[in-house]
């Protein structure tokens, strides 16, 4: 299996409600998270339906977009925010394929540029391969003794 792009999420930590952020997004994300976590009073994670979905610059770059265009209320809480950030998911590869391949992903420094005009931070997840064993197990039935009968 070789290594694989996954997705880029939006993650936004506050103290306080990322509700109007959401609202302000509406239905050009597909909301993962939005509320309290054990250790984040309010969580926003978010996948956006625009760029291509092959191409973390093109995704952060959607992101990006919206997040310029939110109103100076919804900028209020973005800046606000103790954490905002992308964080670009990837799949690692595992070395039973033939030969193994690097997965080469970049950012442009004009989006770079964006990202840092938000005060956002970019974030790399290397998810393990799930492995799918290509033998069944087997598990061994016990059979109940028979009663005897008198």
């Amino acid at each position: 299996m070789l290594p694989e792009f996954l997705n880029v999420d939006l993650e936004l930590e506050s103290n306080q409600s990322l509700e109007l952020i959401a609202k302000e997004f509406g239905d050009k994300v597909h909301i993962l998270h939005n509320g309290p976590l054990p250790d984040v009073p309010n969580l926003l994670a978010v996948e956006v339906y625009a760029g291509d979905d092959q191409d973390p610059d093109s995704i952060i770059n959607a992101f990006c977009d919206l997040i310029e265009d939110l109103s100076p209320k919804a900028k209020a809480v973005w800046k606000k925010a103790a954490a905002r950030r992308f964080d670009i998911g990837i799949e690692s590869g595992t070395s039973e394929s033939k030969r193994y391949k690097a997965l080469c992903l970049s950012l442009s420094p004009a989006t770079l540029k964006r990202v840092t005009a938000l005060s956002a931070e970019v974030l790399i997840t290397v998810y393990a391969p799930e492995i799918v064993s290509a033998k069944p197990v087997k598990t061994p039935i016990k059979k109940k003794a028979k009663a005897k009968k008198k």
